[in-house]
């Protein structure tokens, strides 16, 4: 994971400076997400998760609802799915379903290698 988090993190510095995009940014007292654009106040958490097994979905939705709580109105939140079965992805579509109709903002992107 930390590959795609250093090459996306260089991209986004590259092409949305003004987004001042950094990697593990505390968002609470116990939560880390992998990055952040915008501030400490608002911007879009990006968590990345690559080739992603039944365990790390599970996980990945643990931390999106954990996540979602402590940033609530501040902003959206962007899990990136990197080299994951279209299928494992699948599995996270009930619980972004149910996040979504709690009123949260939540996309989901599913990366090419």
């Amino acid at each position: 994971e930390r590959e795609y988090q250093d090459r996306l993190l260089k991209r986004l510095r590259m092409s949305m400076p003004e987004a001042n995009p950094r990697t593990e940014r505390w968002i609470g007292e116990r939560e880390r997400a992998d990055l952040l654009l915008g501030d400490d106040q608002a911007g879009v958490l990006v968590e990345l998760k690559a080739r992603a097994s039944t365990t790390m979905i599970r996980d990945l939705v643990g931390q999106a609802w954990t996540y979602l709580r402590v940033w609530r109105g501040r902003g959206p939140m962007l899990l990136v799915l990197f080299k994951t079965d279209p299928e494992m992805a699948a599995r996270l579509q009930p619980d972004l379903a149910l996040m979504r109709k709690e009123g949260h903002a939540v996309l989901t992107v599913f990366a090419a290698p």
